[in-house]
């Protein structure tokens, strides 16, 4: 699995990372971090490390929506610029 792969499959478990002194700081739901993922993370931990010690460095991923924000979302983006 590649560094990338391996974030996304992260992202998508749920599975959040953090740089501490060092140490790669795991926080995960229950069952989440299966021994694949473990594995994984072992493998590319000097590299998590290096990239979420960087402050250069930011993650931002879209929160996800509900089916009512989704809609209201929609709503406004057919919506005529200028029309509100």
């Amino acid at each position: 699995m590649t560094l990338l792969e391996l974030v996304d499959a992260l992202n998508t478990r749920g599975i959040g990372l953090q740089a501490r002194d060092g140490r790669l700081i795991v926080t995960a739901p229950r069952g989440a971090a299966t021994p694949n993922i473990r594995s994984e993370l072992a493998a590319h931990k000097p590299e998590l490390i290096t990239l979420l010690s960087n402050p250069n460095l930011r993650f931002w991923t879209a929160p996800d929506l509900s089916k009512d924000d989704a809609n209201a979302l929609d709503a406004i983006l057919a919506e005529p610029p200028g029309a509100t």
